[in-house]
């Protein structure tokens, strides 16, 4: 399973950006970072965050569609 991963490593991290950057929602849905099994209330979680990290990790940038 880690082979496995690690060849879709590239691929997970551009459809996270992909989620993230595309997403309607202003600081974070169900749709692309909140969780309702969270047992925090989702207090911690960060759209912002989130694709800013995915992005510096695979070494791209989210381009919206115009």
């Amino acid at each position: 399973y880690v082979r496995a991963g690690a060849e879709q490593w590239e691929r997970w991290l551009q459809a996270t950006v992909e989620l993230l950057g595309g997403c309607p929602c202003e600081d974070g849905c169900p749709r692309c970072v909140l969780s309702p099994k969270c047992g925090n209330g989702n207090q911690f979680l960060d759209k912002h965050a989130a694709l800013e990290l995915a992005e510096r990790m695979s070494g791209t940038r989210f381009r919206a569609l115009r």
